[in-house]
């Protein structure tokens, strides 16, 4: 067995993620390599792996690499590649993610998406607020707005179909209402730490997002007296969750950092769905965040197969699983080993010691 792992970071290095799948891999005594696409090599190495691992994230740098290597690697070499190839394409696309969803008639949150500005406003003129203002792309409550009125929505629709949206330099306002979550001095260290990027790194800077959001518009129905949102983690057999409450006095909760992991406090509705969601596309890992809609039915308001921080350190806080026929398992668990395990399918594969 032969594993390769693309770097997923800047310089082709593993991140701390990819690192320590590296780690497990060694530790077992498995064989791995790192394979950089813009080796001139790469795909005569990489047609000798049995897998291919490239957790890439939330960046148009990755996004292009991951884009264009994982379809053939996956379709025409007929090597299992972590995510697959319908992981990868619905990443950080909440679109795509709806698309898919409805058309299999899975409860997602109402959306809708609009591809000119005449349909967009038409829609506007006649439609109930408030709506939620999305980009297709954004983690962390990040590039999501709720429109209160006709008017703050005919500016966001006038924004997306002129100007567009840049993700690194965020949706106008954006920066008073980071302040309002975080704080100014935060601001200014995130700031600071940029600009010092920047001049360290001299000519070899390059900006990791360019992409120019413009020409659609993703409105979703806001889903009213939701005080928090809840995460579902399925990985393989394996289903973790907790509660995310929201910023104070904001009806957004991811990144808020406040969570309870009392298993008690769990919907399992919303871990059911999660099951059979990722049963019916054979998802590997793959994150739910579910809301309740206004009969308090379950609703799926995004998905993603990347989740938390340092390998999914909010999952590994969770006390223990729920396995598919929803029998609770005691204890907490190595995210980054049940990942590879169900990954490789390798239920033997060892943990490293603490």
């Amino acid at each position: 067995m032969r594993v390769g792992l693309h770097p997923n970071l800047r310089n082709g290095i593993l991140g701390l993620d990819s690192k320590k799948f590296q780690d497990i891999l060694n530790y077992n005594k498995i064989d791995n390599q790192i394979l950089y696409a813009g080796d001139e090599n790469f795909w005569s190495k990489v047609a000798k792996c049995n897998f291919f691992i490239f957790q890439w994230t939330q960046r148009d740098y990755y996004r292009q690499i991951a884009q264009t290597i994982l379809p053939i690697i996956e379709n025409q070499l007929n090597i299992k590649c972590f995510p697959n190839h319908l992981s990868s394409w619905i990443y950080d696309d909440k679109i795509r993610q709806y698309f898919l969803l409805k058309l299999h008639h899975f409860p997602a949150i109402k959306s809708w998406i609009f591809y000119d500005i005449d349909h967009a406003l038409n829609f506007i003129n006649k439609a109930e607020f408030p709506l939620v203002f999305k980009l297709r792309s954004g983690a962390g409550s990040k590039m999501v707005k709720l429109l209160k009125n006709k008017k703050a929505a005919k500016n966001f629709t006038r924004l997306m179909f002129q100007d567009g949206v840049n993700y690194s330099r965020g949706l106008p306002w954006e920066s008073l209402d980071y302040i309002k979550k975080k704080g100014t001095i935060r601001l200014i260290r995130i700031k600071l730490g940029q600009l010092k990027r920047k001049v360290m790194e001299g000519r070899k800077y390059f900006d990791e997002d360019w992409f120019i959001h413009k020409n659609y518009l993703f409105l979703q129905k806001y889903m009213p007296d939701n005080k928090y949102d809840t995460r579902v983690v399925i990985i393989g057999k394996q289903a973790f969750a907790f509660q995310r409450q929201n910023f104070a006095n904001d009806f957004r909760a991811s990144g808020s950092g406040e969570n309870i992991y009392d298993p008690r406090q769990i919907d399992l509705a919303f871990v059911e769905i999660a099951f059979q969601v990722s049963k019916y596309f054979g998802f590997d890992s793959m994150a739910y965040d579910f809301l309740y809609d206004k009969n308090k039915k379950p609703a799926i308001a995004e998905i993603s197969y990347v989740f938390g921080s340092k390998q999914g350190t909010k999952i590994s806080n969770c006390p223990g699983f729920w396995d598919e026929r929803m029998a609770w398992h005691e204890g907490k668990q190595d995210v980054a080993h049940s990942m590879l395990s169900n990954f490789l399918d390798k239920p033997d594969l060892k943990m490293i010691p603490e």
